[in-house]
C-alpha cells in the first residue's frame, strides 16, 4: 500500500521533471485524504499559508496504477502554477474552465500519462468503485453479524439462562427439604431403636 512518503517522493520527481520552472513560493504539502468516488485529488491554502495536496485515499492501492497517482499530483500542481490555492499570481479566473489544466499539461510534456489517465479511468473507475463498495458493505454485514452475535451472548444468553438457574436453584431447595425430612425420619428411627417402646 503506498503511503505519504511515496506520494512526497511523486510529488518531488514531478516538480523537478516538469514543474522546474514553478518556483516553491509557500511550503506544499501532499498527503492521502479521505476515500471519495469521484474527487481524485485537491489543493487548498491553509491558514498558515502553506498548500495542501489531498490524493484520494483510494489511490492508495497498488492495484491502482502508478500514472493515475502522478497525473493526479500533477493536475493540482497545474492549480499550484496557476496561482489556485498558492502564492503564485492567479493566470485564471477559473481553474479549469476552458480546459486549461489539460492544455498546460499538455504543454509539460504530461500528455502522455494524461491520456493513459483519462483511458484508465473511462475503463475501470467505475467497476473499481462497485468492486470497493461491495467489499465495503461485505465488510458492514460481517461486522452486523458479529455485533448480532456479541449481543446474543452477552444479552440473550444470560436472560435465557435465567430460567434454568431458577429451576436448579429451586430443584437445590427441594432436595434439601426432602434431604431434612429424610434426617428426621432417620434420627425418629435412631430413637426408636435407643428407647424402645
Amino acid at each position: 500500500m503506498r503511503d505519504d512518503k511515496w506520494l512526497e517522493k511523486e510529488l518531488g520527481q514531478i516538480w523537478s521533471r516538469y514543474f522546474v520552472d514553478v518556483t516553491k513560493i509557500n511550503k506544499v504539502v501532499i498527503k492521502f485524504g479521505r476515500r471519495a468516488r469521484t474527487r481524485l485529488g485537491s489543493i487548498k491554502k491553509l491558514d498558515n499559508g502553506s498548500s495542501l495536496i489531498l490524493i484520494n485515499g483510494l489511490l492508495k492501492e497498488l492495484n491502482i496504477p502508478d500514472f493515475i497517482v502522478q497525473a493526479t499530483i500533477a493536475h493540482e500542481l497545474t492549480h499550484y502554477a496557476h496561482g489556485f490555492s498558492s502564492s503564485h499570481e492567479r493566470k485564471f479566473k477559473h481553474p479549469h474552465k476552458g480546459g486549461v489544466v489539460s492544455k498546460e499539461m499538455q504543454i509539460r510534456g504530461l500528455e502522455d500519462i494524461l491520456y493513459l489517465q483519462k483511458k484508465w479511468l473511462k475503463e475501470n473507475w467505475i467497476n473499481y468503485i462497485i468492486n470497493i463498495t461491495r467489499q465495503s458493505l461485505h465488510r458492514e454485514e460481517e461486522k452486523e453479524k458479529s455485533d448480532l452475535f456479541l449481543f446474543l451472548s452477552s444479552f440473550l444468553i444470560p436472560c435465557l439462562l435465567f430460567p434454568v438457574y431458577c429451576l436448579l436453584f429451586i430443584w437445590r431447595v427441594i432436595c434439601s427439604f426432602g434431604l431434612r425430612k429424610r434426617e428426621k425420619e432417620q434420627a425418629y428411627l435412631l430413637s426408636m431403636s435407643i428407647y424402645p417402646a
